[in-house]
């Protein structure tokens, strides 16, 4: 259900998205697994009808396999595997950074997450197709599928247990002349020793969550 007044820049309303999806076991000899997600958001004014505008969005969902436990026959695709960090997930993170790895370089992908992201958004210098955004995201990815990892290489599995990472930021909003989401995530939970860095830049799409 989508009540937002505008698909961009909504000051009011909510977007709430439930989905599920199904692969039953022996339709084929790869794949069988269930997944479920939870996807919503709220805007609402806090000043003026549009001069300041605070908007949230949530986030959280689980995949599993499903048959002979996690057997050569109940795999879970990688596309279906969660993966937080990223300008629509956990800003300040690379793709995938905040959840499982392979030595914390390659993502492998969780089988649950949750992502929860707050705004506050005002035009920039009375700009009304341009916009600042304050943020705040949190989230994380974990326990990522290991029916093709043998026993003696698990160690090599970084990030696998929940542990939600925080950050901080700021962007800039606009419709034209290309319609873009610029925005600057600060890392509040750095860890030192795997060297992260502390900060990155985003560049995507314009879009309301």
């Amino acid at each position: 259900k989508d009540t937002r007044n505008h698909t961009v820049y909504p000051n009011e309303g909510y977007h709430i998205t439930f989905s599920n999806k199904l692969a039953l076991p022996g339709l084929n000899k790869t794949f069988s697994f269930i997944k479920s997600t939870l996807d919503a958001s709220w805007y609402t004014p806090l000043i003026g009808f549009d001069t300041l505008v605070l908007g949230l969005h949530a986030f959280g969902g689980f995949v599993q396999g499903i048959g002979l436990g996690e057997s050569s026959y109940s795999k879970i695709p990688y596309k279906e595997l969660f993966h937080i960090g990223g300008d629509r997930t956990l800003r300040g993170f690379e793709f995938s950074q905040a959840g499982p790895s392979w030595a914390y370089a390659n993502p492998l992908g969780g089988k649950e997450a949750i992502c929860m992201n707050a705004e506050l958004i005002f035009p920039f210098m009375g700009n009304r197709n341009m916009r600042i955004h304050l943020f705040y995201d949190t989230g994380c990815a974990w326990n990522t599928p290991k029916t093709d990892i043998i026993q003696q290489n698990m160690s090599q599995i970084r990030n696998d247990n929940f542990h939600m990472r925080h950050t901080i930021g700021i962007g800039l909003n606009m419709l034209s002349p290309q319609p873009m989401k610029i925005s600057f995530g600060y890392k509040l939970d750095r860890n030192t020793k795997i060297n992260e860095a502390a900060s990155r830049f985003h560049i995507g799409v314009n879009s309301a969550f």
